[in-house]
């Protein structure tokens, strides 16, 4: 189990050992059911997954939308929010179009994240061609270590 201390310092090095980790587990899904499934049936094994290796998961999180100082509904949610820090993006699709690049930096975006990670399951290879990583000023203005 990957243990992360939440009085530890948020450092761009943890968040790494965080995307390490919520990659792995996505790579174990995919070893253990393959391609061809519903995108659900991947976000259960996900969520799976990441709680046995301990960590805080917020699972079809609503993304609140802040106008002019006010909240209004909306109908934006982010698959899995890891550790507060991670946006996580699933899909099952033939080919990742930029409108799931542009769902996850929204969402990172609202939600003040520093990382977001899109996750396509229908690929032979969930860590070279199946997955996309994004950062931002926050994670930037993070100190390395």
């Amino acid at each position: 189990m990957f243990t992360f201390s939440m009085a530890s310092k948020i450092t761009q090095q943890y968040i790494e050992e965080i995307t390490y980790q919520i990659l792995a587990s996505a790579s174990e899904v995919q070893k253990t059911l393959g391609v061809g499934l519903i995108k659900e049936i991947y976000l259960e094994c996900m969520i799976y997954e990441l709680k046995e290796r301990g960590f805080d998961l917020k699972v079809n999180h609503s993304v609140p939308l802040v106008y002019k100082k006010k909240t209004l509904p909306s109908a934006i949610t982010c698959d899995i929010l890891v550790e507060n820090h991670i946006v996580v993006e699933l899909q099952a699709v033939e080919v990742l179009s930029s409108l799931y690049d542009a769902h996850v930096l929204t969402c990172m975006r609202l939600l003040e994240a520093t990382k977001g990670i899109l996750i396509n399951f229908n690929s032979a290879n969930i860590q070279q061609e199946g997955s996309k990583k994004f950062t931002n000023e926050l994670y930037m203005k993070l100190p390395r270590r």
